[in-house]
């Protein structure tokens, strides 16, 4: 207290309050649905993740399979001219 204040009775049990801290049951509940939300964001991105590669293999794929078709046409065309 400030000097000079009277004795408040209010603000004496003011003062032997406790600071504000957290049930350790509450905190353990919310740690433990933090837990769960983060393990199903890490599946969720896991299974964009997939698809995501899938695509990509898709692609190469098809890029792979035009120049393979461009190759053989330029080799068959060249083998014809050649006799």
């Amino acid at each position: 207290m400030k000097p000079g204040a009277t004795d408040d009775p209010i603000l004496g049990m003011l003062a032997d309050v406790p600071p504000p801290a957290p049930r350790q049951v509450r905190a353990d509940r919310v740690r433990m649905r933090c837990h769960e939300a983060f393990a199903r964001r890490r599946l969720k991105q896991a299974r964009r993740r997939s698809a995501a590669a899938f695509g990509v293999d898709a692609a190469c794929f098809l890029v792979l399979g035009v120049y393979l078709a461009g190759a053989v046409t330029e080799a068959l065309r060249l083998g014809s001219l050649l006799r």
